[in-house]
């Protein structure tokens, strides 16, 4: 198990210890393929952990931030509900200077 897993597994995680652990995933991932990609549902704990992770220092330009869905479905016409949607600009309101790239991906049941 590799240890940014390993951490996980072993703590309850708060939005500062995600966030620590999200950004040194980050490095490594960006060190070796020059990107990151990290899918997030939305709602307060997701906000609460990017309001951290923007605090961390990581070439977000090589970050790309998607916010995924499982109860939506945009072939239905079913929005996610606006208590977990992200929009961009809450998403990345706190990263100053650069930003990661935002998309919303839905994913059809």
């Amino acid at each position: 198990m590799d240890t940014a897993a390993a951490r996980i597994c072993e703590h309850t995680l708060t939005p500062d210890l995600a966030a620590e652990i999200i950004a040194d995933a980050a490095w490594v991932a960006i060190v070796e393929r020059g990107r990151f990609v990290i899918a997030v549902d939305g709602g307060i704990a997701a906000r609460r952990m990017l309001r951290e992770l923007a605090r961390k220092c990581v070439p977000w330009r090589a970050v790309y931030l998607v916010q995924v869905s499982e109860s939506a479905d945009p072939l239905e016409d079913v929005p996610i509900p606006q208590e977990n949607l992200l929009t961009e600009e809450s998403a990345l309101r706190d990263f100053a200077g650069q930003s990661p790239i935002f998309d919303v991906l839905y994913i059809a049941g």
